[in-house]
């Protein structure tokens, strides 16, 4: 999850609610390369989700970071 997530009151409780049925969270910032990758190491399963609202290039350049910290971590797999 990014750090930013937690001034949106509706997006921290349904992350709450998913830590609550067992799902681990871990924050991560895609401005932070290697924290990201660390961050994806520590995990099975990366999901990452975009709203048509926020759909502009610059948010596909931040999805691109997370793929290429995902590649370089190693251990997910992308399906």
């Amino acid at each position: 999850m990014r750090p930013e997530i937690g001034l949106d009151v509706e997006k921290l409780q349904l992350l709450l609610s998913f830590k609550a049925q067992g799902a681990r969270l871990v924050e991560a910032s895609v401005d932070d390369h290697r924290g990201l990758v660390a961050a994806v190491k520590q995990v099975d399963v990366v999901v990452s989700a975009m709203s048509g609202v926020h759909f502009r290039a610059h948010k596909l350049l931040l999805q691109l970071k997370l793929v290429e910290a995902i590649k370089e971590a190693g251990n997910v797999k992308v399906v």
